[in-house]
């Protein structure tokens, strides 16, 4: 199945690159009901994210948190600069960041984390060199939410969220957030912003992300009208 679905992602005329979703493996579960998530998660890195381009003919070149020898096993984190902008992907699952609480079984997650704080300075770190107005970051999971109240004892993006913070209020652009939680109404599709730190829900069907360097807020956003959902095929 995955590999039919690279072949379809690769019919794509312009450059197209795979942000990773709880669904496509975090969740994932064998007949026995028991976690398979690392597999998958190993089988996706290998046949999506192999080498330093997009998917699509018009091959977007990326660089990949891969290329450095201390992270070389998270080739799905990787970045790229189009028209003064910094586009970035993070795997930040939406399941709580696929945080087990199961004691001992989260060397993922932590191996993870450790790779996704270094990954989020570097974007920053070029984004602030290459003197760009405006980082876009691509996750599943919304990491500006707030928990909400529930049993859960650990928030899977605590220390992102502290992260993220701190970066932007000492980046002078501005940083949108796109992620996958919780999936929004077309209807109701629009950036929120808190001072230079925004995030927009996505969920199926398209968006199109607008970047207008005199515009005040940077983004705007256009979404698939829904009559012409109802007529895909």
């Amino acid at each position: 199945m995955y590999g039919q679905k690279k072949s379809l992602l690769q019919t794509a005329k312009n450059g197209l690159i795979v942000s990773l979703a709880a669904s496509d493996w975090a969740e994932c579960k064998n007949e026995n009901g028991r976690s398979v998530a690392n597999g998958k998660l190993n089988r996706l890195r290998d046949l999506f994210f192999s080498d330093e381009f997009s998917l699509g003919e018009s091959r977007i070149p990326v660089i990949r948190q891969s290329t450095t020898a201390k992270f070389r096993n998270f080739p799905e984190n990787a970045r790229w600069e189009i028209g003064g902008i910094m586009f970035a992907t993070l795997n930040l699952p939406a399941n709580n960041n696929h945080f087990v609480f199961d004691a001992g079984r989260n060397g993922e997650f932590e191996d993870r984390l450790v790779a996704n704080r270094d990954w989020l300075q570097r974007i920053f770190m070029h984004a602030a060199r290459d003197e760009l107005n405006g980082i876009v970051l691509f996750c599943d999971g919304n990491l500006l939410a707030k928990p909400g109240v529930s049993g859960r004892k650990r928030d899977g993006f605590a220390e992102m969220r502290r992260q993220i913070g701190s970066l932007a209020a000492q980046f002078t652009g501005k940083v949108l957030v796109i992620h996958g939680a919780p999936a929004a109404p077309t209807s109701s599709r629009r950036i929120n912003w808190q001072g230079k730190l925004g995030e927009l829900a996505v969920g199926p069907g398209w968006v199109k992300l607008s970047v207008n360097q005199s515009a005040p807020t940077l983004f705007s956003v256009a979404v698939e009208p829904a009559q012409a959902r109802n007529n895909h095929h």
